[in-house]
């Protein structure tokens, strides 16, 4: 897989290479295994900041059977992270042809592998569909495509106490609709909708819920739903007393500029924190 591009420029010129072979086993599904960058909270700031500390896996070694003992919440959790990553890779302004192929495919196969999860926890066939979605969905983000709100607010989230994968749950479908609001990426959203549609468990929660002419936050949201994972701010203890700070925060995030309606201004976060809350 390619390398993105420098995404901080206080990067040092300079970095030691590790002399000693790395060897990952990821027991959850965020991917962050396969990336050679990497995020930190400043702690004089507060703001979550990404980082390329020049490190990547000598060898990554994937097995459903290693990940029986991971706890659901985190392993669906993580799952939709990404979920993310495909969903803001398609639905970007900027995404590339060879990224735009290997998002679909992770997304094709993540979505039913988590659904299974969910409700077959010691199914390995699935746990091991899930860790085949993810290689695509971080083959996506490295192709060079810029990601979106979901991504640049939850990175301020992370320091706040939510978990990684819970940020994705809560904001995507917002992020979503706000973008299909402003009309930037309707056709993007489209082609997201058609590949969720397709899967039969998708159709039914549809059907269920008497959801007529669904858009994509719609089945996002009925997906998250069933996967048993936190839709509000409330949830994940995140008080509207602590919007101002964390909007302020998102605007530093270069991926607030990059979703498809670009984050400028303060409101601009605040409506979509307000969709959530």
């Amino acid at each position: 897989m390619g390398r993105q591009k420098k995404v901080n420029p206080r990067r040092p010129q300079t970095v030691i290479e590790a002399t000693i072979r790395l060897i990952h086993i990821p027991t959850t599904l965020s991917g962050g295994e396969f990336q050679h960058i990497a995020g930190a909270t400043f702690s004089a700031s507060g703001i979550k900041q990404l980082f390329e500390p020049g490190v990547e896996a000598d060898l990554i070694i994937q097995d459903p059977n290693l990940c029986k003992t991971t706890p659901s919440s985190l392993w669906i959790g993580s799952g939709v992270r990404s979920l993310d990553h495909c969903i803001e890779a398609i639905c970007s302004l900027h995404r590339t042809d060879a990224g735009n192929r290997t998002a679909k495919i992770g997304l094709e196969i993540l979505l039913p592998g988590l659904l299974t999860c969910k409700h077959e926890p010691e199914n390995a066939e699935a746990r091991s569909l899930c860790q085949q979605g993810i290689v695509h969905a971080v083959s996506a983000m490295r192709s060079g495509i810029p990601l979106g709100a979901s991504h640049a607010i939850g990175y301020q989230l992370g320091p706040l106490g939510v978990g990684h994968g819970e940020t994705s749950c809560v904001l995507l479908p917002a992020v979503c609709k706000f973008n299909a609001a402003h009309k930037v990426n309707l056709k993007q959203q489209e082609e997201c909708l058609e590949i969720l549609c397709r899967e039969q468990k998708v159709s039914e929660l549809l059907q269920a819920h008497g959801t007529l002419n669904p858009d994509l936050g719609d089945v996002l949201d009925l997906i998250i739903r069933e996967l048993g994972m936190p839709r509000s701010l409330r949830e994940v203890n995140v008080s509207r007393e602590k919007f101002d700070k964390l909007a302020e925060n998102t605007l530093h995030d270069p991926w607030a500029k990059t979703n498809p309606f670009p984050l400028t201004t303060k409101a601009q976060v605040l409506e979509i924190l307000s969709m959530v809350a």
